[in-house]
C-alpha cells in the first residue's frame, strides 16, 4: 500500500505542478514533485519526520537522495508552491462531489505544553493563548479552520491565533463555493450578519446549530438534521490529528506552519486516492 500510494501521489504531484506552470531546472536529479512526495508521505507514514520520509525514498524509490540539509532547504524553497496546490485540489474536490454541501469546524493545535509557555520560542503573545472546550483544557498555539466537502475531503483552511474566536475565521475563509450551496457549522459560528450576507449575495446558506436562546431557532427535525451532517468534518479532524506525532518539531514559526499544512494537505491526497 506504501508504494502504490507513493507513486500515486508523485503522479498526482507532476500532474499539479504542471498544471500551475511551475518551473525547475532540467539538470536536477531529485526534482520538485519527488521532493513534495518525501514531504506529504513523512507527514501521512512516519509523524511528520523528515528523515525518515527521506531514507524511505532513497531505499525504495530513487538511488540518489538529496541530504538532509539540503532536502530541508529544497522543501522550504517550495513551500510557496505548495500553498499554491491546495486551492487547486480544493477546487477539484469543490466541483468534484455529488451536492454542494460542505461542513465547518476548528480544531486547536498547540505548539507545546502550558508548563513551557515563557520558554517557547516559536510563538509569543496572550493571543495563543486558547481553550479547548472539548477537553477543559488550555493550550498555547493555533486553531485550524476546515471547510470540507460532503466526501470529508477539505476544501479550504486557514490558520488562526489560539485565542480567536471561531465566527474569526469566516473572514479568514475565501468560501468560494458553488451557487446553492450549504454550509453546515456548530453555534460558535453564529454570525445573523454575515448568513444574511451570503444568502443574499452568493446565494449561500448557512446552516448553523442554533443555541437554546437563539434569536433564529430550529425545529427539532432541523435540530437533529444539523447535529448529524457536522460528525463527518469531526471525523476528518480525527484522522489528521491522529496523525500527529507527541510533538510536531519545528525550529521556527514558518516551519512548524508549514508542517501543520502538510499534514492536511497529505490527508487531502491519501483521502482522495482512497475514494
Amino acid at each position: 500500500m506504501l508504494y502504490d500510494n507513493t507513486i500515486a501521489i508523485y503522479v498526482l504531484l507532476d500532474d499539479i505542478l504542471q498544471a500551475i506552470q511551475h518551473k525547475q531546472p532540467p539538470h536536477r536529479q531529485v526534482n520538485d514533485p519527488l521532493i513534495l512526495t518525501t514531504a506529504l508521505l513523512s507527514a501521512w507514514y512516519f509523524g511528520g519526520n523528515w528523515e525518515s520520509a527521506r531514507s524511505y525514498m532513497q531505499s525504495h524509490h530513487c538511488e540518489q537522495m538529496l541530504s538532509a540539509s539540503r532536502f530541508n532547504r529544497r522543501l522550504h524553497a517550495l513551500a510557496d508552491c505548495c500553498e499554491q496546490c491546495f486551492p487547486l485540489l480544493g477546487w477539484v474536490f469543490k466541483t468534484a462531489q455529488p451536492r454542494p454541501h460542505y461542513l465547518l469546524d476548528t480544531f486547536p493545535v498547540g505548539v507545546c505544553h502550558n508548563i513551557r509557555i515563557r520558554g517557547c520560542r516559536l510563538l509569543q503573545g496572550e493571543e495563543y493563548r486558547g481553550k479547548n472546550a472539548s477537553k477543559r483544557e488550555y493550550f498555547y498555539g493555533y486553531k485550524v479552520a476546515l471547510l470540507v466537502n460532503c466526501q470529508g475531503l477539505p476544501a479550504e483552511m486557514a490558520f488562526l491565533p489560539g485565542s480567536y474566536a471561531e465566527q474569526s475565521a469566516l473572514a479568514c475563509l475565501d468560501f468560494d463555493l458553488p451557487t446553492g450551496s450549504v454550509v453546515w457549522q456548530d453555534s460558535g459560528f453564529t454570525d445573523y450578519e454575515w448568513e444574511d450576507f451570503y444568502r443574499q449575495e452568493e446565494d449561500i446558506d448557512f446552516a448553523t446549530q442554533r443555541k437554546k436562546n437563539s434569536l433564529r431557532g430550529d425545529d427539532f427535525p432541523t435540530y437533529i438534521a444539523k447535529k448529524q451532517n457536522r460528525k463527518l468534518v469531526e471525523t476528518s479532524i480525527s484522522e489528521i490529528t491522529a496523525r500527529f506525532p507527541k510533538r510536531i518539531h519545528a525550529v521556527t514559526r514558518a516551519g512548524f506552519e508549514f508542517k501543520l499544512f502538510l499534514f492536511v494537505m497529505a490527508f487531502s491526497l491519501f483521502k482522495y486516492l482512497a475514494l
